[in-house]
């Protein structure tokens, strides 16, 4: 560094290094960089007055601002709003929209899966019956809906999984990102999949579980069951997810 000319410039006005520095434990990040900002403002007033012919306090209230500033490591990819970093970093509140379109459009197919298992309830109707009539509990019927819930949310994880894998490339040709698939084989993706799943399947398959499992063994035998409750929710759940599109007055 010492055979570099920019390692030795005196300018406080231009920075040519990224600069880390790691923290005690107790350290008060505030506290210090208020001493930053005593020790820059010091050298950089002289300089700022030199080459602009303004104080600095003149310089910053043109909205101008230049001096060290503290910013933690994992601020810097979602959260930076200054120049000169590596590469371009992301933007949060893209990420958090996007979350929450996934997160919306994720609780619509639990909501039209619901829909659907509640709807074609008739066609489980004598087995439910039988079930009872041979000594099934209402709590087993339950663990047994939900089973197969969870069962077919299994197998469409797996295929969202080779669906994610096989346009993987395409995605990172379209976004310039350089992500691979062993990224998933992180333990903190597994459990969060894991996590997925059972919420998914749990979720997709409550009501409809206990909606079947409520049926009266005399009326399941004889192919009658009041569908007027089901009926009710399941309106209710699609004009409460069509109110969001419904074009304002």
């Amino acid at each position: 560094m010492s055979s570099n000319p920019l390692a030795n410039s005196q300018s406080w006005l231009q920075g040519q290094y990224h600069i880390y520095l790691t923290l005690n434990p107790n350290a008060d990040q505030s506290a210090l960089q208020n001493k930053i900002n005593k020790i820059s403002d010091k050298y950089l007033s002289p300089q700022i007055q030199a080459a602009m012919g303004q104080s600095l306090t003149e310089f910053r209230a043109k909205g101008n601002n230049v001096g060290l500033i503290l910013q933690p490591l994992t601020d810097i990819h979602l959260h930076s709003a200054l120049r000169g970093d590596f590469e371009a970093g992301g933007d949060f509140k893209t990420v958090a929209i996007f979350g929450a379109v996934a997160l919306f459009m994720l609780l619509i197919a639990c909501i039209n899966f619901m829909n659907l298992s509640t709807a074609s309830a008739a066609k489980r109707v004598k087995e439910i019956g039988m079930r009872k009539v041979l000594g099934s509990e209402k709590s087993k019927l339950i663990f047994q809906f939900i089973s197969e819930t969870l069962i077919s949310t299994v197998f469409a994880m797996v295929l969202g999984i080779i669906l994610f894998w096989a346009a993987l490339p395409f995605f990172n040709q379209l976004a310039d990102k350089n992500i691979q698939i062993s990224e998933l084989l992180n333990p903190i993706y597994l459990y969060v999949l894991l996590f997925l799943t059972l919420t998914i399947g749990v979720l997709a398959g409550g009501y409809p579980a206990f909606f079947m499992a409520s049926f009266k063994p005399l009326n399941a035998l004889k192919n009658r069951f009041n569908s007027g409750k089901s009926k009710g929710v399941r309106s209710s759940l699609v004009v409460c997810f069509s109110l969001p599109y419904l074009p304002r007055l």
